[in-house]
């Protein structure tokens, strides 16, 4: 049961994200930004939310104690 939770409110999470994705954009294109801008945005952000969880994970393995939840 726990499972089914969890894949099912995975699966909306991600429907969200995707149209508010393709709603972004749609709103970006009204207000005048070009094709490549949007796509640069898009690029950038993603990129920057990669590094963001990327970036502990070095002190992590090295400190494990420094990151474990209290």
């Amino acid at each position: 049961m726990d499972l089914r939770i969890l894949f099912t409110t995975r699966i909306v999470r991600l429907f969200c994200h995707g149209f508010l994705s393709l709603i972004l954009a749609l709103y970006l294109a009204q207000v005048g930004l070009t094709d490549l801008q949007i796509g640069l945005l898009f690029s950038l952000t993603l990129a920057g939310d990669a590094a963001v969880s990327l970036w502990p994970t070095p002190s992590c393995s090295a400190f494990p104690s420094s990151c474990a939840a209290d």
